[in-house]
């Protein structure tokens, strides 16, 4: 079966919010090897849930929250298929099978290397390589593909828009690794929205107002309560629950 293990949570409530809020219901963090499958090939993790798959060929995915992935390896071959939600790829070398992941309008390319892949719903898809190159073109390899070294990112909706971004900004893109969410300058709304890809917990925000202001910090995923709590007390708002709904609203 999968091993699953509670992912460590974390307090303390500052101005800045770094690991704002209250303990909550962990994220499941689950193992799983391909080869023990046969020939099973998706895998895909319920909300609030993450799972480390290890594939035959040394390569890892890691794959986050409400997210599906269609595995097809042969002897000339490594396609990965992710039909939702976001993966991390750590991939093994092998140069006579290049590593394929195909997301939305997204190909991306990769002999060995460590990048993110996100693909949702009405949303163009997201590419961060964390380590080594990958080559990055529109699905049906229209026009020349974009080779993305580390630090950098694209994103893909017709066209192929790359630029470099911080070490720091991708180590925030991926904390969702370690249970967590990470936010710098990012609106209530946006956070409400990331929030809701993990929790069946929704927070509401009435106010556009209240909805536009910003937020900076590192949160436990599965605790949307113990976010509105702090965003509150920071903010000077407040955060009433309502059955499945988490309202954030002026005082």
């Amino acid at each position: 079966g999968v091993e699953q293990q509670p992912v460590a949570s974390g307090l303390s409530r500052r101005q800045m919010l770094w690991m704002g809020g209250s303990a909550a219901a962990a994220a499941v963090v689950g193992s799983v090897g391909l080869a023990l499958f046969g020939n099973r090939s998706g895998y895909e993790t319920a909300r609030g849930e993450m799972l480390r798959i290890a594939l035959p060929d040394g390569s890892v995915v890691n794959l986050n929250t409400a997210s599906h992935i269609d595995v097809h390896f042969t002897e000339t071959s490594r396609t990965i298929l992710l039909r939702r939600g976001e993966a991390l790829f750590d991939v093994a070398k092998d140069a006579a099978r290049p590593f394929v992941v195909m997301a939305g309008d997204a190909r991306v390319r990769a002999v060995g290397t460590a990048f993110t892949v996100r693909h949702d719903a009405a949303a163009p898809v997201d590419v961060t390589v964390s380590e080594g190159v990958v080559e990055v073109s529109d699905a049906a390899e229209a026009q020349p593909p974009v080779r993305l070294a580390e630090g950098m990112r694209a994103r893909v909706d017709g066209a192929i828009d790359a630029a470099p971004i911080s070490s720091e900004a991708i180590a925030q893109s991926l904390s969702w690794r370690d249970g967590k969410i990470a936010f710098r300058d990012t609106s209530l709304a946006e956070a409400a929205a990331e929030f809701a890809r993990y929790n069946a917990e929704r927070i509401v925000i009435p106010d556009p107002d209240v909805a536009q202001q910003t937020i900076t910090g590192l949160f436990l995923a599965t605790d949307p309560q113990g976010f509105a709590r702090a965003v509150a007390e920071s903010l000077g708002l407040r955060a009433q629950v309502e059955g499945d709904r988490i309202i954030l609203d002026v005082t």
